[in-house]
């Protein structure tokens, strides 16, 4: 993955509508907006023109989220969560491991997701997107900051992780955002 493209995209931000830009590859944007109330944080395939936002696993693209709740750099059962979207719809749930979640609904959220094939000012030809809406007070509690590891399908090319290294999914390795 080129990561030359961070720094390129760095003068794009204002072009996010008020996003901040949080990750930036060739592959891949990540940004960011916070309000009192809410966090949207926008996952764009900026260079995959075909793919499917339904479907079955592997033919369907997808993000997950995985949330280190208390910043501890690894799972805690039944405390760090995950949002995300299923076959049937959004789902949440607690981590278990490095490998297994809870059930669909096991973790309670107001949470939302949004995906669609956009044209957007980073990318002008069509292409997934995935807008996560997220409560603040699930997202932060009481913090300034959340953990978050960026757990992305491609129906095109498999799975990529931001940052590079949070694979093994353990939360040792976090983006950490701000309010």
């Amino acid at each position: 993955m080129n990561k030359f493209v961070f720094l390129a995209l760095a003068f794009l931000s204002p072009l996010l509508h008020g996003e901040e830009l949080i990750i930036g590859d060739d592959s891949y944007v990540i940004s960011k907006s916070v309000s009192s109330e809410f966090t949207e944080l926008t996952i764009e395939f900026i260079n995959q023109y075909k793919g499917s936002l339904d479907g079955k696993y592997p033919d369907r693209d997808f993000v997950v989220l995985l949330i280190d709740v208390n910043q501890n750099s690894k799972i805690d059962k039944d405390l760090d969560a995950y949002y995300a979207t299923s076959e049937n719809g959004l789902c949440s749930g607690y981590l278990i491991d490095k490998k297994f979640y809870t059930t669909c609904g096991a973790y309670k959220s107001d949470f939302d997701i949004s995906r669609k094939l956009l044209a957007t000012k980073l990318q002008t030809r069509p292409h997934p997107v995935f807008k996560f809406t997220i409560p603040n007070k699930e997202l932060f509690g009481e913090r300034e900051n959340a953990a978050l590891v960026f757990k992305i399908h491609s129906s095109v090319s498999g799975y990529t992780y931001y940052p590079d290294d949070a694979e093994d999914e353990s939360l040792n390795t976090t983006v950490l955002i701000e309010r």
